[in-house]
């Protein structure tokens, strides 16, 4: 497995691959259980969560990331780097409805600017997105989230590897209010549309430039 420590925020990243060391992780996130997770990635009545992250792993494109933080698995983050911009149309209602609308926004809202140079510059193999990320559950509401997100964008060369780091979003529940806060503090803000296609899901991207 490849790794990277990300000495800042204190956090041990492996990629997950096929390897025995692998399945001992994916073992161990069998035994994480969370109404957040319950809720928001898997239902009880469903496969585990280590079962269904490795099933994800098998999509050419989807990579998961192991967070190991003070020597234990804290966050598991599924991610698909260097694709296709799905949300351009979207990004274009946001640009009008920022310019020209009469929407009123209830969250902070992606800049205009940022939502521009993301289509102008998209050639759709660019795009990084975070698929799923899931804390320990013994581990949430400490600010661990806040850590990796943190990680993320910091270190995308990482975790993207295939990418020219375009864009990175995530689409989060409407009432998972955890994680949005989680991404807010990282600087990722949602879009100005005036219907949402994902019923119950919202689109967030970083304002922040990533490091190319």
């Amino acid at each position: 497995m490849q790794y990277f420590f990300d000495q800042k925020r204190g956090i041990l990243w492996y990629e997950g691959d096929y390897s025995v060391g692998t399945q001992e992780m994916s073992q161990e996130l069998n035994s994480w259980d969370s109404d957040g997770i319950n809720d928001y990635i898997i239902s009880r009545d469903q496969m585990k969560l280590g079962d269904f992250t490795n099933a994800l792993q098998d999509f050419k494109t989807y990579r998961r990331f192991f967070g190991y933080i003070d020597g234990e698995l804290s966050a598991v983050v599924v991610m698909n780097g260097g694709d296709r911009l799905k949300s351009k149309n979207l990004l274009l209602e946001h640009i009008i409805n920022s310019d020209f609308g009469t929407l009123k926004p209830t969250k902070q809202i992606l800049s205009a600017n940022k939502a521009q140079g993301i289509v102008f510059n998209d050639n759709n193999r660019n795009n990084d997105y975070i698929l799923y990320l899931i804390v320990a559950p013994q581990r949430q509401g400490r600010g661990y989230g806040t850590r990796v997100v943190s990680s993320i964008k910091n270190n995308i060369e990482f975790f993207a590897k295939n990418s020219l780091h375009n864009s990175l979003s995530t689409q989060i529940h409407d009432k998972n209010i955890p994680s949005q806060k989680v991404f807010e503090r990282n600087n990722f803000h949602t879009l100005n549309l005036s219907f949402q296609p994902c019923k119950g899901l919202s689109e967030y991207f970083l304002e922040d430039d990533l490091m190319r």
